[in-house]
C-alpha cells in the first residue's frame, strides 16, 4: 500500500539531498515543499485526515513495506546510502503520527482527533521528525540482547527513545529505551546518576511512576529501561481541551497536580529525598478516567535533567536556584509543579512565570479560588523556603481544595450510544457525589492488618446483565434488570495476594508462586470456593479485625457486577472495548482493535489499569469467586444435564475472565460457574467489608 504523503516526503527529501552538506535535518524549505506536493495530490483536510489516521494504524511490517514501495515508486535505487537513510525515515513517520495524536482518551494515537485540522507547513512539522536518529525501526543494539526497536518516542538534544519489544519473550511486554549520546548526559549517568538509579530500582513499583526496570549505563552509548504505558502527557490534555472547547474547571486541574505531587512526594519523603530534577509536560503521562479526572504517572525518574523534553537548565520548569547551579533539593520540584498548574490553568504550556497582579484576577473570574491562588503562588516563590517544603505537603493541601476521587482512577468511556434508555445509569459524576457524600465519618480508602485496600463503593443502582445485541453476549446474561443495592460496602481494591493468603492460611497454594514464574505480589490463584470461604472467616477472627469490627466475606454476584461497572453501561469498565495493554487476558483475541502478545500467566496485582471506582484486575488476570450459587436458569435451557435445585447449584458463581481468556470472556456482564470444591491456577478471589448499620 502507498501512501501520497510518505512520496511527497521522499521527493522533497531526495531533492533536499542533492545539496552539498545535506545531512538529514528537515528544514522549513523542505517541509513546505512536502505540504505543496501533498496538497496537490490531497486535497481536502478529510482527505489528509483519512490518509494520515489508516497510516498511524499500520503494523511495523506495514509500515516497512509502505516505505519500501514508495522507495520503488520514486525509483531509488535499493543498495544506496540515500535509499537507507530515506527509509529509515519514512519508517518513522507512523509513530510520530501517533505520538501526536496521543490524548488522554486516545492513549495509542490511533484515530485522529477530531477537532485536529493540518491548516499549512506548520502544523505538519509536528508530524516529521527533525533529523535522523541513530537507531532505527527494526535495530536490536548488541548490549540490549533480544529488544527490537520499534517506535521512536522521543528526539531529544541528549538522545532518543524508542518502544521496543523482545522477541524472545515476547510475553514480557513492552519497554521504552532511552538511549544517551550528548557527553555530559553520558557521564552523569555514569557517576550521580548511576546512584540514583540504583535507589530508584531498589524502591521497586510505586504506584503514580513508570517503573525502572533496568540501567546499562556503562553500555557504549548508554541505556535506560522503562516500563511502556500507552498514554498521552500534559500537553495532550491540554490540546485536547482546546481542540473541544471544555470550560475551564479549576478543581479538576488541581486535582491533577495534587495527583501528580502526591506520587512525587513518596520520593521526597525517602532519606535522603529522591528529587525528579526535570518535571516538565513530556514527563507526566496522562490518561482519561472519567469526566474531568485523569490519572497520571511521572516518567524519566532517575534521569534527572537529561530525560523527557531534553532541555537541561534554564528552562520554564527550572527555579531560579536550579538555573544557577545548585543542587536539586524537593522545593525545585514544587516550583516545577506550580509551573505546571499555572500553565495547565491558562492552557498554554509556553506561558512564562506570571509578574504583576493582572493574572490572579483573571483566574479569580475563572472560578479559582483564593486559598488555590495564594498556593499555587507560593509554589513559585523566588526563595525556595517560601514554598512547600516538599511534594507531599504541597499534595496535603491540595486535597483539601479538590473534591474527594478515588484513589486511583483510569480508563473508563461513556456510555454507548443506542444502549436501551431503561438500562443508562446516571453518569459516573453522580456515582461519585454520592461517594462524597456518604456517611461522612466513613474512610473512603483504607487499609487493614494484612496490607490489604478496600475502597468505599456508594449504594446504588445497576442494570445487570447485557443487552440483546452486546457482542459474544451469552443466553445466561439475560433479561437485563435493573438491581438495587441500598447499602453502602468496602470492595477491596486488588484481588487477594499470595502474601495476603499466606499471612491469613499460613500457606500459599499458588501454582505461579515464587520460583514457579510468579511472585507472593500475584493473585493467590488454586484456591477453591470454600477456601476462599474460610479465608474470609479466619480474616474476620483476626484480632485487629475483631477488635475494630471488620466482617469480611466474598462479594454477592450483584455487588461485584456493580463495583465492575462503576457506573459504565457497556461491554467493560473502559468502554466498548478491551485491548491489548489494558488488562491481562489472551489479548491475541481482544474486543477492538488493540492486540498484542498475551502475557499466558498471571501478573502482579495493579499492573494494569484500573476501573473508575479504582479496582485493580476487574477484567482479567485470574476468575473472582462470588458468594451466590449459579442461578439453574442457565442450566435448564442444557440438554446436558438436569438443572439444580431451587435453593443451591452444583456451581459457584465466577465473574471477570483471567489470563487464559479472550476479551469477550471477561465482560463484565459475563457469567461462569464451578464447582465450590474445584481448583484451577485461572481462579482466585476478592474479599467485600461489611459495614455495620
Amino acid at each position: 500500500m502507498t501512501f501520497p504523503i510518505l512520496a511527497s516526503i521522499g521527493r522533497a527529501l531526495l531533492r533536499a539531498s542533492e545539496a552539498p552538506g545535506f545531512s538529514w535535518i528537515i528544514s522549513p524549505d523542505v517541509i513546505e515543499e512536502v505540504w505543496s506536493v501533498w496538497s496537490r495530490q490531497t486535497e481536502t483536510s478529510e482527505q489528509k485526515r483519512l490518509e494520515l489516521e489508516s497510516l498511524a494504524r499500520t503494523t511495523a511490517a506495514e509500515s516497512q513495506a509502505a516505505a519500501a514501495a514508495t522507495l520503488r515508486d520514486l525509483s531509488v535505487a535499493q543498495s544506496t546510502e540515500t535509499a537507507r537513510a530515506l527509509g529509515v525515515y519514512l519508517c518513522l513517520i507512523p509513530g510520530f503520527i501517533r505520538k501526536h495524536c496521543r490524548r488522554p482518551g486516545n492513549p495509542a494515537g490511533a484515530s485522529w482527533p477530531a477537532k485536529l485540522v493540518l491548516e499549512g507547513p506548520r502544523d505538519l512539522a509536528s508530524i516529521l521528525p527533525a533529523r535522523l536518529p541513530h537507531f532505527a525501526p527494526g535495530e536490536r543494539p548488541a548490549s540490549l540482547g533480544e529488544w527490537e526497536f520499534q517506535d521512536l518516542l522521543e528526539l531529544g538534544a541528549f538522545g532518543e527513545a524508542w518502544k521496543a519489544s523482545n522477541v524472545r519473550q515476547p510475553d514480557t511486554g513492552f519497554a521504552v529505551f532511552h538511549a544517551f549520546f550528548h557527553p555530559k548526559a553520558c557521564v552523569y549517568l555514569q557517576r550521580e546518576g548511576g546512584a540514583i538509579l540504583e535507589r530508584v530500582l531498589a524502591l521497586g513499583p510505586l504506584a503514580g511512576i513508570v517503573p525502572l526496570q533496568q540501567a546499562h549505563v556503562q553500555t557504549d552509548p548508554p541505556f535506560v529501561q522503562y516500563a511502556f504505558l500507552d498514554a498521552a502527557d500534559l500537553s495532550g490534555l491540554v490540546q485536547d481541551w482546546l481542540e473541544t472547547g471544555a470550560k475551564q474547571n479549576p478543581e479538576a486541574v488541581a486535582a491533577v497536580i495534587a495527583q501528580v505531587a502526591a506520587s512525587l512526594g513518596k520520593l521526597h519523603r525517602q532519606t535522603p529525598p529522591l528529587v525528579h530534577g526535570n518535571l516538565c509536560p513530556a514527563t507526566v503521562l496522562v490518561r482519561q478516567s472519567g469526566p474531568e479526572q485523569w490519572q497520571c504517572h511521572l516518567a524519566s525518574l532517575g534521569l534527572g535533567p537529561w530525560g523527557g523534553s531534553g532541555r537541561a537548565g534554564g528552562n520554564l520548569y527550572a527555579s531560579p536556584e536550579r538555573s544557577r547551579g545548585d543542587a536539586p533539593q524537593p522545593r525545585a520540584d514544587v516550583y516545577a509543579l506550580g509551573m505546571l498548574w499555572y500553565q495547565l490553568l491558562v492552557r498554554n504550556l509556553e506561558a512564562t512565570r506570571p509578574g504583576g497582579s493582572a493574572w490572579r484576577r483573571k483566574l479569580a473570574e475563572q472560578g479559582v479560588t483564593q486559598a488555590m491562588l495564594e498556593l499555587l503562588e507560593s509554589c513559585f516563590e523566588d526563595n525556595p523556603a517560601d514554598r512547600p517544603a516538599d511534594a507531599a505537603a504541597l499534595a496535603e493541601r491540595l486535597h483539601g481544595m479538590t473534591p474527594a476521587a478515588p484513589a486511583v482512577a483510569t480508563a473508563v468511556a461513556e456510555p454507548e450510544l443506542g444502549v436501551r434508555p431503561r438500562s443508562r445509569r446516571a453518569d459516573v459524576r453522580k456515582l461519585f457525589d454520592t461517594l462524597e457524600q456518604a456517611a461522612p465519618e466513613r474512610q473512603k480508602l483504607l487499609s487493614n492488618s494484612v496490607g490489604m485496600k478496600l475502597v468505599l463503593i456508594p449504594a446504588g443502582t445497576v442494570a445487570m446483565g447485557s443487552p440483546e445485541a452486546e457482542a459474544g453476549r451469552r443466553i445466561n446474561e439475560g433479561p437485563q434488570h435493573e438491581v438495587a443495592l441500598t447499602r453502602d460496602f468496602y470492595f477491596a481494591v486488588t484481588l487477594v495476594t499470595q502474601k495476603q493468603f499466606l499471612d491469613v492460611m499460613g500457606h500459599n497454594p499458588a501454582k505461579f508462586s515464587p520460583g514457579q514464574g510468579g511472585d507472593l505480589e500475584n493473585p493467590v490463584e488454586y484456591v477453591t470456593w470454600l477456601e476462599a470461604t474460610a479465608f474470609c472467616q479466619r480474616l474476620s477472627a483476626m484480632p485487629q479485625e475483631k477488635q475494630a469490627g471488620r466482617k469480611y466475606r466474598l462479594p454477592t454476584e450483584a455487588e461485584w457486577e456493580y463495583a465492575c461497572r462503576a457506573g459504565t453501561t457497556t461491554a467493560f469498565s473502559f468502554g466498548a472495548e478491551l485491548g491489548h495493554g489494558q488488562a491481562n487476558f489472551d489479548s491475541r483475541f481482544p474486543v477492538g482493535s488493540r492486540a498484542g502478545m498475551p502475557l499466558q500467566k498471571p501478573s502482579r496485582v495493579a499492573s494494569y489499569p484500573a476501573n473508575h471506582f479504582g479496582l485493580y484486575d476487574i477484567h482479567g488476570n485470574v476468575w473472582e469467586w462470588c458468594q451466590d450459587w449459579f442461578d439453574s436458569a442457565y442450566y435448564a435451557r442444557s440438554p446436558r444435564r438436569d438443572p439444580p435445585g431451587p435453593e443451591q447449584g452444583e456451581f459457584r458463581v465466577l465473574r471477570g475472565g483471567s489470563w487464559r481468556n479472550h476479551a469477550a470472556t471477561c465482560r463484565s456482564a459475563y457469567r461462569n460457574g464451578m464447582p465450590p470444591t474445584s481448583r484451577d491456577k485461572y481462579t482466585g478471589f476478592r474479599v467485600v467489608m461489611e459495614l455495620s448499620a
